[in-house]
């Protein structure tokens, strides 16, 4: 029999009264409200009626408090300056009655009071002053409101003067003009590249970075240099490099004289709304990776750095802390100490002590003694080279240990 079905009981007294005649194993329900309309529910229908909802029901309240919480989308602008005050205009969905801008840094925030701010559910805007010591670097941030948290979303700190806005960027012959040192702040569309013009002398060595992929954007960047006539430059594109995570660093020298074109887009020519990048412009170092490759937890260490463009840059002193929780620092590689900052690296932070290499150790009678547990950093000299690490002071710690 079908599990809903409209009965009429000529002696039904009352309503949720068993039928024993009609109907002698269903629940009479009035789901309408009348008594002369009655509807005929098997009791095992019924209870797995309330078997679903009960299993059904806190999903769609999670799901609907889900959806009132906020989304958050790039926030513009990218870049923040140490020490100074920048407005951030947060764009996403569910943005009313914020509570609090969380950040990974030392910095002020305030969200103003004014206006509209904090009653438009697209929109809303921040003040953020960093803290004049935060160096250049990945942050992350998350918005609060009564309704939960966001999602968090990427930012970067930098020194480098920010180019937030530049028109005409979207054809060749309109490429705004760039003055280096700068980063400047883009998002690629579909079908089209960016372009930007500069000048440059013979021999000026220009290094052209990249933050896409790494600032969590959907973009595969690329750069390519071109002179005025639209001629690519030798030696002038990157896609991939090292240590890099898909985005691409080009250190170039110039040849000649001249103004100079920039393009950057995406290697698919992908675009959207999510396909942001910064493109860091200047006379910087370009590191790999720190040198050593970690350091001792609660120690002093300088730490040098290596890379494609690294000769120059001094060793950076850390000071380690001695925290277990901590598992890696940044450290920013410049050209002298009031030199442009290159994009950090970072330096592993070891509970055991951390070694160096020590030449030459390439046969056994000149092994290098190191104790265990340790960590040994090096560079790599010729592939043809051996190294040979002693372990006599293994045993005397085992000896010692017994």
């Amino acid at each position: 029999s079908p599990p809903l079905r409209s009965v009429k009981p000529a002696s039904l007294k009352r309503k949720g009264e068993l039928l024993p005649d009609a109907l002698p194993n269903r629940f009479c329900l009035d789901l309408n409200g009348f008594p002369a309309t009655m509807w005929a529910i098997p009791p095992t229908v019924f209870f797995r009626i309330i078997t679903a909802m009960s299993i059904l029901l806190p999903g769609l309240v999670a799901s609907c408090l889900l959806a009132q919480a906020p989304t958050l989308k790039a926030p513009s602008p990218l870049v923040l300056a140490p020490g100074l005050s920048t407005d951030i205009t947060l764009n996403g969905g569910n943005l009313t009655d914020p509570l609090s801008l969380q950040l990974d840094l030392a910095a002020s925030v305030t969200i103003p009071a004014d206006g509209k701010n904090g009653k438009e559910p697209a929109k809303l805007l921040v003040k953020v002053t960093p803290d004049k010591n935060a160096g250049p670097g990945f942050h992350a941030m998350r918005l609060s409101t009564k309704r939960g948290s966001s999602n968090l979303r990427l930012f970067v700190t930098d020194e480098l003067p920010l180019v937030a806005k530049t028109d005409g960027l979207k054809k060749r012959e309109t490429a705004p003009e760039v003055k280096p040192p700068c980063v400047i702040a883009g998002r690629a569309d579909t079908e089209q590249a960016d372009w930007y013009k500069l000048k440059a002398k013979k021999g000026e060595r220009v290094v052209f970075e990249i933050l896409g992929r790494r600032l969590g954007s959907g973009i595969d960047p690329q750069i390519t240099l071109f002179d005025a006539k639209g001629r690519e430059l030798r030696a002038g594109h990157s896609n991939d490099a090292p240590g890099a995570q898909t985005d691409p660093r080009l250190v170039h020298t110039f040849a000649a004289d001249g103004e100079f074109l920039v393009q950057v887009r995406d290697t698919s020519w992908r675009g959207g709304e999510d396909f942001h990048y910064l493109l860091r412009i200047g006379s910087f170092p370009v590191a790999t990776c720190a040198f050593p490759l970690a350091i001792t937890r609660g120690k002093t260490t300088p730490v040098g750095f290596a890379g494609p463009h690294v000769e120059g840059a001094a060793p950076v002193t850390v000071s380690a802390p001695a925290d277990p929780a901590a598992v890696a620092l940044d450290v920013v590689p410049r050209f002298g100490k009031d030199g442009l900052p290159g994009w950090p690296v970072s330096v592993m932070l070891s509970p055991y002590e951390e070694l160096v290499e020590k030449e030459p150790n390439n046969d056994q009678g000149q092994a290098q003694k190191i104790p265990v547990p340790c960590g040994v950093s090096r560079s790599e000299g010729h592939t043809s080279e051996l190294q040979s690490h002693s372990f006599i002071s293994y045993a005397v710690f085992c000896l010692k240990k017994k």
